[in-house]
């Protein structure tokens, strides 16, 4: 009877998977690309223009506004869930409709695993257990993934991704050295820039990656 419970539950669940994939086209997939950083600035930056009175830029992280003792923190924390679904879909769209080798596969499904600890670290606020290493996570495993997949764009030789893969790369390595000097220099800043450095250097690769995925649904 178990057993029997147990394969209809697998059943249905494929059954789910199989709908929700059907839900996200090219063109949601790409807007979700799009989308995804501004989204997340719009609720920081509300949240920080709630708390204002307290919040400082030099003293304070951007997980301060989400902290569970934080007022109105479900702003923050729910901005990063939200955005965390739009990295999701944006990831699944990229490996439904993007041609890619096994190594690019790779760094789809590592960015979307980041994806999911950016939702975990929403759903799990500053002051609970793992947070600060769930955020270290989630930079980790999107930035390797999304370098893998730029790195094999440029050695298929697609022209039309080169910018985007360059500009991706780019971003991520400023992001890198500017973290580094701000931490060797320990600038007043350094407290909550990190987020948002790490955030647009992703936000450069859902952006311009999402911007081919609507290219793309466009021709069809």
């Amino acid at each position: 009877m178990k057993i029997f419970e147990g394969k209809k539950n697998k059943k249905a669940a494929r059954v789910y998977r199989m709908k929700f994939s059907k839900m996200i086209t090219r063109k949601v997939a790409g807007i979700s690309g799009i989308i995804f950083v501004p989204t997340a600035f719009l609720f920081i930056l509300t949240s920080v223009i709630i708390h204002r009175d307290w919040w400082d830029l030099g003293r304070h992280a951007l997980s301060h506004l989400g902290a569970l003792q934080t007022p109105h923190n479900y702003i923050f924390n729910g901005g990063l869930v939200l955005t965390g679904i739009l990295g999701i879909i944006f990831a699944i769209g990229l490996r439904k409709y993007f041609p890619l080798n096994k190594v690019q596969n790779v760094g789809v499904i590592s960015f979307l695993i980041g994806m999911l600890f950016l939702i975990y670290v929403g759903v799990f606020p500053l002051e609970m257990p793992f947070h600060v290493e769930g955020a270290a996570v989630m930079f980790l495993l999107s930035f390797f993934g999304i370098l893998l997949v730029v790195l094999g764009d440029i050695s298929k030789g697609l022209s039309h991704l080169q910018i985007c893969c360059i500009a991706s790369i780019t971003a991520i390595i400023l992001a890198v050295v500017i973290n580094i000097v701000l931490v060797i220099f320990m600038f007043e800043v350094v407290a909550a820039v990190h987020g948002p450095i790490g955030g647009v250097a992703i936000g450069v690769f859902t952006a311009s990656h999402g911007y081919r995925l609507l290219q793309i649904d466009s021709k069809k």
